[in-house]
């Protein structure tokens, strides 16, 4: 229903109740419903339908799936930019052929914040050489006008599950826009991890890499041969003398990894079980220390169960 006066017809002396209209967009619908007017302001309901977000956003249609959604919607006529729009509701959308919902969706003035639950995610869709999956659920926020990785703040857990990990690994992380914090990681009895790292950023102020990072580190029962190492040609043919594996056996390490990628430092105690080149053990259990700081010399101790080794000092 609409009423309005003849004498003044404009947006702010109109009156809407009740109505409704639909769109097909995209191989979905939009449905507009329960939509009123009065007194300069206007709200009502915005139900998705299966819109897929790959036609919408061609480059990324291989990511992007279908979007659902019911969201409530509000404003005021005097300003219908979209600071001026204020939104609740939820969603849901298909990326990469996992599931990604939006809970408790909110935008006003601007600034927006959501509950983000993501399950079954591939992540070699986001990191091409990865083979396993994310899911998490973490709370969101910003602002519409700065959705770079340093206008967004988001805080909560995720899961990872990853080929190279036995078991799936659960990190309680934030990011404030400027640093992660690492909270807690724990895969199983397997890998503990806490501390943060610090992005590089391109001029356009995206992360290209990171910049400087400090880890505390408990690892225990880490498969080498699973591992992406990789040896020269020549070096893995001469070893390469049967079926075995270029090298295997469990790798341990408790202590801390930081600095910078080019530059790491390490200090910690490690233990290496059954290790073997091409088949041949060269001792049940190796365990030690290791001191490494660029530009200093280096310090690696380890003694086995055959007999102790001496420290073993690099550059």
């Amino acid at each position: 229903m609409i009423r309005g006066d003849l004498d003044n017809l404009s947006l702010q002396s109109l009156n809407l109740s009740e109505a409704e209209g639909i769109v097909n967009i995209a191989g979905g619908t939009l449905k507009a419903s329960n939509f009123s007017l009065g007194d300069g302001r206007w709200e009502g309901t915005l139900s998705l339908v299966g819109i897929e977000l790959g036609q919408l956003i061609p480059e990324q249609s291989e990511l992007l799936g279908d979007v659902h959604g019911t969201f409530h919607v509000d404003g005021d006529l005097d300003n219908l930019t979209i600071e001026g729009i204020a939104l609740r509701g939820e969603t849901s959308i298909t990326v990469a052929g996992g599931t990604v919902q939006g809970e408790e969706v909110k935008l006003d003035r601007g600034q927006f914040a959501a509950i983000i639950n993501a399950q079954g995610v591939p992540l070699q869709s986001f990191l091409p050489q990865s083979q396993g999956y994310l899911g998490g659920r973490v709370n969101i926020s910003g602002n519409l006008a700065n959705l770079s990785p340093q206008g967004i703040q988001l805080g909560g857990e995720v899961q990872l599950k990853e080929s190279l990990l036995e078991d799936t690994l659960t990190a309680t992380l934030a990011w404030n826009g400027q640093k992660l914090h690492i909270n807690s990681a724990k895969a199983g009895e397997t890998l503990q991890v806490r501390g943060f790292a610090i992005p590089d950023w391109t001029s356009g102020g995206q992360i290209k890499g990171v910049k400087q990072f400090d880890f505390d580190i408990s690892a225990k029962g880490v498969s080498l041969e699973a591992l992406p190492l990789s040896l020269p040609p020549v070096v893995g043919e001469y070893l390469r003398l049967d079926s075995s594996p270029v090298i295997a056996g469990k790798a341990g390490f408790e202590g801390k990894i930081a600095g910078t990628p080019t530059a790491p430092q390490i200090n910690g105690e490690i233990e290496l079980e059954n290790l073997s080149l091409a088949g041949m053990v060269l001792d049940p259990m190796l365990s030690g220390s290791v001191y490494f700081n660029p530009g200093e010399e280096g310090n690696l101790l380890l003694a086995g169960t055959a007999e102790k080794k001496k420290p073993t000092k690099f550059s």
